[in-house]
């Protein structure tokens, strides 16, 4: 052989022995259970000294979703189940449920490992157990770290040849998988090329995702199974246990979109559709048919890429997103767009800096305020989680009660007059897009060329399409107009013995996101609103086309579809933690989708009646606050419900008391039926943001009194507008009228009892005194109690006595400035002050005790304080002063 030759060779050698060293990352564990994953790697003496001793193993795995699902081996030791006791879970997944179903669906975790060593290491990974919904995990990242919790690999200098044992710098210790590089399963590496039979792989692909193996437009395929477990063995899903391996006769269209472009939208490799396929028995060619034809859909479709990855959450927010095109939003921001902490948020909501006019300048109903780019302290549910599962058609497959309401085709009329199923659902809507008119590529639904009149009648057919899952089940029934939570209908009792009520109505619930994500993206209804809503409404330049009610992922979680036990927190068997926070995750989410700019009504898109609940009820049962979060979500349902639709009080598409009313602002919802601060002491929650920047308390508060103001003197919500609850002609709506005039008495509302009133006027009453407390500027609390007094004139409203704004009488200063040891305050009446001086980044420095005597000029010795600019602020009992800046030599 050539001497070249040889040497050529010898050096590809080589580099392919190197890189077969390298992490290739994703690790993908998917297949049958017991299937092993390994990865290698080198360390030099200088790298395994730093290993830490303990917590020295760093993942990031996606879909560890309960405890022994997986285990780990390094090198020769013992075999490790992942659990939460072998595993020291990272904040805030292990708080949002870690592997217990949590809800976070990609988790970070340490492991202790003794036998590390110097020179090659063996890491293995195994899929030890499926719970009849699984097959497997992936590894996203991995790394060892130091005692300071570093990444050891990540930030190497170096890269350990593991042949020559020699430090190669500048070279890093991963490989990640791009899926722009990926071809089909049939691909030839010898010789750089696709079969020549690949259309006919693709055709055969695409036959057994819509029919089934030996199926056709007009004849019924092979079944699928639910899983691949052995004979007799059950799955499980929270407390539930699920059925045994049985043939379904959902094809992989059904639960999907129905041409198979989520798959390829969020690059799920040639390994997980092939294995996925097997999982539901079909054979690995089958599954590499499949993958062939899922990998063509690029080609295929302008409006089709390989945007996001499997763990990726779906529409995660994140300022990049502005940059991208349209049809690359649905893969999101990424998993490094999920923020930290909720006062992370804090630089991103007031990008000009933090002071009173800013905040007043964010939180302005006139304005709009782009949610896509927003990013969230909080990961959206990834695309599995969107996916149903169990199809309506298997779960409610008991007699002939579901062929019978398909095939029924009278026309809709309303929801107890009309026969619903959602699969006919699916077909009417699908069919009626394809009718409308087309842009220039034939695929987009021209939303510019259709009328006001035709705009209506579609959003009317997208929420008859959204009524026949969400009363599916209770149709028939007494209970009908509970919806997903019915607990009788002739949907329910089509549901098989063996299938949870809970586990078949989320699946419902998710099958109906899927196939709005499947109109919307195959359609390219996802930019349109400036088209066809009304430009001084501001609609947003990517919000999903919706009726004003329509809800399109809001009623997955447990709140809406779990409510079998009457408190509709949880499903059966999932913590209160996790429960709360996959409400409010969802409810962010539908927030982003449709923010309800220039469409909305009184409960939809967004249902403001639970999303702020839900985000202080998630943070008092996971012990994770997210103030700033609450308040960018207020500040949402102040700007979108402030539209050309706002015309009156009273039907709450504009205006709406209930969830508007400044009792929201102090963090209590307006039931009678309970105290609603959750487990809080009164002032906790608005006091939170205090703890986030000094003063950020009364600013934000402050800002949020003037939006209240601002609409309620509007003329359209004048008082003689209003309708109250004792109107004999228009009254008698708890949610949406105002107390009665002649009401007289208020009553203690932190306290929990039965009222048939609304209680606004007492929830009013307890407002002002609070936001009193907390420092909100009188003379914005002085217009809230006049108009009160305006709408309740027979109340005492004089009890009320408003603290002094002293600082509006007072002119305080600090000399000198800058300072280098000494600052002096000028201008306190006498009494007894507190001092807190922050950086800032808001952490307390320092905080004192002083008196003023007189008017006496106080002094305070700051010599020890860094140098650099310092925040002060000074407050009593009655005020609380702004925040002054001083700078320290």
């Amino acid at each position: 052989m050539n001497k070249m030759i040889k040497n050529i060779l010898l050096i590809f050698i080589s580099v392919a022995s190197v890189n077969a060293q390298k992490i290739l990352l994703p690790i993908e564990v998917l297949g049958d259970e017991g299937l092993v994953k390994e990865q290698r790697f080198t360390i030099d003496a200088e790298q395994y000294n730093q290993i830490s001793s303990i917590d020295n193993l760093w993942l990031k795995i996606n879909n560890l979703s309960y405890q022994g699902k997986a285990s780990i081996r390094i090198n020769e030791g013992n075999w490790i189940s992942l659990n939460h006791s072998t595993t020291n879970i990272y904040t805030p997944e292990k708080e949002r449920g870690g592997m217990v179903h949590g809800g976070y669906n990609t988790i970070r975790f340490t492991v202790s490992i003794n036998n590390f060593r110097e020179g090659q290491n063996i890491i293995k990974f195994r899929f030890n157990t499926s719970d009849g919904i699984s097959n497997g995990f992936r590894v996203i990242d991995l790394d060892l770290l130091d005692v300071e919790k570093n990444r050891i690999l990540k930030n190497s200098p170096y890269y350990v040849n593991p042949n020559t044992l020699g430090k190669e710098p500048g070279e890093n210790y991963y490989i990640e998988d791009d899926p722009n590089n990926w071809k089909s399963p049939y691909y030839d590496n010898s010789t750089n090329s696709e079969p020549n039979a690949l259309n006919d792989s693709i055709a055969k692909g695409k036959n057994i995702w819509f029919f089934g193996r030996n199926g056709s437009k007009d004849i019924a395929g092979d079944l699928l199974w639910n899983h691949n477990l052995p004979e007799q063995r059950k799955g499980f899903w929270y407390n539930y246990e699920l059925p045994q391996a049985r043939p379904i006769k959902a094809k992989c269209t059904n639960c999907h979109t129905q041409d198979g472009r989520d798959l390829e939208i969020f690059s799920y490799s040639n390994l997980s559709i092939i294995e996925r396929a097997k999982f539901h028995k079909l054979t690995e060619e089958e599954g590499k048919l499949i993958a062939a034809y899922i990998r063509s859909l690029s080609y295929e479709h302008d409006n089709v890429g390989r945007y996001g990855r499997p763990w990726n959450p779906p529409y995660q927010p994140g300022p990049e997103l502005e940059n991208k095109p349209v049809s690359a939003w649905v893969a999101g921001a990424g998993l490094d767009a999920v923020l930290e902490k909720d006062e992370d948020m804090l630089y991103y909501m007031f990008e000009n800096g933090i002071n009173q006019d800013e905040v007043d300048s964010f939180f302005d109903s006139d304005k709009t305020f782009e949610t896509y780019t927003l990013p969230m302290p909080i990961q959206f549910p990834d695309w599995k989680h969107w996916l149903p599962l169990i199809h309506p058609m298997d779960a409610y497959d008991k007699g002939t009660f579901y062929e019978d309401t398909y095939n029924d085709r009278s026309p809709f009329v309303n929801i107890r007059s009309s026969t619903l199923n959602p699969e006919k659902g699916y077909e009417i809507f699908r069919q009626y897009l394809l009718a409308l008119p087309k842009k220039a590529d034939g695929v987009t639904v021209d939303l510019s060329k259709l009328s006001a009149s035709q705009i209506n009648s579609l959003m009317d057919q997208h929420e008859d399409f959204r009524q026949h899952f969400r009363f599916f089940q209770g149709q028939g029934g007494s209970e009908l107009l509970k919806h997903w939570r019915a607990k009788d209908g002739n949907g329910l009792l089509a549901l098989a013995d063996d299938i949870p009520q809970e586990y078949a109505a989320t699946s419902l619930a998710r099958l109906m996101a899927v196939k709005n994500f499947e109109f919307m993206n195959e359609f390219n209804m996802q930019n349109q609103a400036p088209d066809y809503l009304k430009q001084v409404d501001n609609p947003s330049k990517r919000q999903w086309f919706h009726h004003p009610n329509s809800k399109h992922v809001f009623e997955i979680p447990a709140h809406i579809t779990g409510c079998l036990d009457g408190d509709c927190q949880t499903f059966k068997g999932q913590s209160r933690a996790t429960g709360q926070f996959e409400s409010s995750n969802w409810y962010q989410l539908q927030m982003i989708l449709t923010p309800g700019n220039g469409a909305n009504s009184h409960n939809g898109p967004v249902d403001y009646n639970y999303q702020p609940e839900f985000i202080i009820s998630s943070s008092r049962s996971s012990g994770i606050v997210q103030p700033l979060r609450y308040y960018h979500t207020l500040n949402n349902m102040y700007q979108t419900k402030t539209w050309s639709g706002d015309i009156n009080p009273n039907n709450g598409n504009g205006f709406r008391m209930r969830v508007q009313g400044p009792w929201y602002f102090l963090g209590k919802e307006a039931d009678a039926g309970k105290s609603q601060l959750h487990g809080y002491e009164s002032g906790f929650w608005p006091k939170l943001l205090d703890n986030v920047y000094p003063g950020l308390t009364k600013m934000i508060l402050n800002a949020q009194f003037r939006q209240f103001l601002k609409e309620i003197n509007k003329p359209k919500n004048s008082l003689n507008n209003w309708y109250r609850f004792d109107d004999p002609s228009n009254g008698g709506n708890k949610s949406q009228n105002l107390d009665s005039k002649s009401k007289s008495t208020v009553r203690d509302v932190t306290k929990a009892f039965t009222s048939v009133e609304p209680l606004y006027a007492d929830h009013m009453y307890w407002s002002i005194q609070e936001a009193d407390k907390l420092g909100v500027d009188t003379a914005l609390l002085q217009q809230t109690l006049n108009w009160s007094k305006q709408a309740w004139p027979l109340i005492n409203w004089d009890n009320i006595v408003l603290s002094k704004e002293t600082n509006s009488n007072v002119e305080l200063s600090f000399y000198p400035n800058p300072i280098f040891d000494n600052l002096y305050i000028s201008g306190l009446v006498s009494g007894n002050y507190t001092v807190t001086v922050y950086n800032t980044l808001g952490k307390i420095l320092f905080k004192k005790q002083i008196k003023s005597i007189n008017g006496v000029d106080s002094n305070l010795k700051l010599s020890f304080l860094p140098t650099g600019l310092l925040l002060i602020k000074i407050n009593d009992k009655n005020f609380t002063s702004e925040i002054f800046r001083i700078l320290k030599h």
